[in-house]
């Protein structure tokens, strides 16, 4: 650890060698350099605001772009291996709801350095830099597994995840700016379909009590495209009481205007922005 009341500058190696040195040993964080990197980082927050810390959590931030970027770069040492392992990883941590959570800014700070960030691979001029691939840049990115997962929420199950998700990728406006640019906040000659299966929103906006299914012409089976919300609380209404399926209606209703309380919540917030204003108007 570097010594106490010396300048940074002195101590700057030390720090890197000491981190690097982790990163680069796998049994001795146990295989996940994300997971020691945010550890770390929210160790040197809890200690204080000195430049130490401060430089400790900028480091763990600039090591964190590598290992979900280019995870071959630490040995191993990083749990994913792909893009699409990295972009499943920062969901999870967004939605909280894993031993490992994220302390207070980092996700902050990892979409600031990602903006900024220069990789062979990432061109900023050209194709938008870290920050817009990360996120949106292919199949396998943060926004379109962030969709695939939410469209398989309903309305009766834990679905709040997806609005804290969803909130948290607009909050810090170099992000939301890049989402806004993409398809996946509205799709080039939009239908009805694509808004809900293919854009940010689409998900949350799907959350609904009423059936929705489909005719397989092959097989001639009904196929379900949205959870039958009527199978998961009305079954079996023959044995059930009248006041059973009072509770159950009334609960129905709860969750329904929860879904739409929360929805105009986040619009709201996403719509201080004059650029996404511009983008959906």
């Amino acid at each position: 650890s570097p010594s106490v009341g010396t300048p940074l500058a002195a101590n700057r190696s030390t720090i890197d060698g000491a981190l690097l040195g982790k990163l680069m040993s796998p049994a001795s964080i146990e295989g996940d350099a994300l997971a020691y990197l945010i550890k770390t980082y929210d160790r040197a927050q809890k200690s204080g605001t000195d430049e130490f810390a401060l430089y400790i959590k900028q480091q763990c931030v600039a090591y964190s772009e590598l290992v979900l970027l280019q995870p071959a770069s630490f040995s191993g040492a990083a749990a994913s291996t792909g893009p699409g392992d990295s972009a499943e990883r920062i969901l999870e941590l967004l939605r909280g709801e894993g031993s490992l959570t994220l302390p207070l800014n980092f996700f902050g700070d990892l979409v600031a350095c990602m903006k900024t960030l220069e990789l062979p691979g990432y061109p900023r001029a050209s194709g938008g830099g870290a920050l817009h691939v990360f996120f949106v840049g292919h199949k396998d990115a943060v926004v379109p597994r962030f969709i695939a997962a939410a469209l398989k929420t309903n309305l009766v199950e834990n679905f709040g995840w997806t609005f804290r998700v969803c909130s948290e990728l607009l909050a810090h406006q170099a992000l939301a700016h890049v989402i806004c640019e993409s398809e996946y906040w509205l799709p080039n000659n939009p239908t009805a379909r694509s808004l809900e299966h293919e854009t940010l929103f689409g998900p949350l906006l799907r959350l609904s009590c009423i059936p929705e299914t489909t005719h397989d012409m092959t097989t001639g089976r009904i196929i379900n495209l949205r959870h039958p919300v009527g199978e998961a609380c009305f079954s079996d209404l023959v044995r059930r009481s009248q006041e059973d399926v009072k509770i159950e209606v009334d609960n129905v209703r709860i969750f329904l205007q929860g879904a739409q309380a929360q929805m105009l919540d986040l619009w709201k917030k996403a719509l201080k922005d004059s650029k996404l204003q511009e983008k959906t108007f």
